[in-house]
């Protein structure tokens, strides 16, 4: 596992603790890439409302720290592959979408058979990635219904792609659009709930990655969600405002989820 210890402790045990995994050059890069700003994609819009790592029996993650500078906002980021990934689905999905509904470009039969099978390929890359998160999970329960979201995923990315061939040999149709979209719709719906599940998985804590580079590009991901989330309670903790009986003031804005992080890129 990486390290022992509670995210909650005090700074001095926040600063003195941490053990750093060596990364590579490629994965160390910490320039916050600027993606476009497309609408809110609606797929992706049941965040997890709790706080991480607060509910019982699900402790928070493992005392350590990855080698890696995080971003002045807090943010998480978005060169990550997991993040690219999930950022071209829900653009491809939302293109698909207003098309189907007769706003902004309308795609022609060939971009939309294109848009789906680039999906189906993006969700099973996004399988991919998730399996190593679930290959490493201490936690058997969340390893295992990991792996289950994730050959949910495969099979429907595999199934958007044969009625992606089909349709590419029929005429167009409304009602091929409409199958075309669902569908499409589905699997960006199990990708966010697959996430949700990451992050639960992640908080159980994860043994030390191999060296493969996108092991430790995944774990990274993992781990700069994690030092946003102890920022995030060290503000809660050292927050000194008080209300007229000298209470400490919650703070309104909610704990970093992965999901959010996600929709971040957006």
């Amino acid at each position: 596992m990486w390290g022992s210890g509670n995210p909650l402790d005090s700074h001095s045990s926040f600063k003195n603790g941490e053990e750093a995994i060596n990364i590579p050059t490629a994965v160390k890069r910490s320039e916050h890439l600027e993606f476009r700003q497309f609408h809110p994609v609606f797929f992706l819009q049941h965040q997890h409302s709790g706080t991480p790592g607060s509910s019982p029996g699900c402790p928070a993650w493992p005392h350590t720290e990855v080698d890696l500078p995080l971003p002045e906002d807090g943010s998480v980021n978005s060169g990550n592959r997991i993040t690219q990934v999930t950022q071209e689905m829900a653009k491809e999905v939302f293109l698909m979408a207003q098309s189907l509904r007769r706003r902004g470009c309308i795609l022609t039969k060939e971009q939309l058979i294109t848009s789906a099978r680039k999906i189906a390929t993006s969700g099973q890359n996004f399988a991919r990635l998730i399996r190593i998160i679930a290959k490493n999970c201490v936690d058997q329960r969340c390893s295992q219904e990991l792996l289950y979201m994730v050959e949910q995923i495969q099979t429907m990315s595999s199934q958007l792609r044969v009625i992606s061939s089909v349709k590419a040999s029929l005429a167009r149709s409304k009602s091929s659009e409409e199958l075309l979209v669902e569908n499409a719709q589905q699997l960006l719906r199990a990708v966010s709930k697959t996430v949700r599940a990451a992050e639960a998985a992640s908080l159980r804590g994860l043994r030390q990655p191999s060296p493969d580079p996108e092991e430790l590009e995944v774990a990274a991901f993992c781990m700069q969600w994690r030092r946003k989330l102890r920022r995030h309670r060290l503000q809660e903790t050292s927050d000194l405002d008080r209300d007229e009986l000298g209470l400490r003031k919650t703070s309104t804005k909610g704990p970093p989820t992965l999901v959010a992080l996600v929709q971040e890129a957006l």
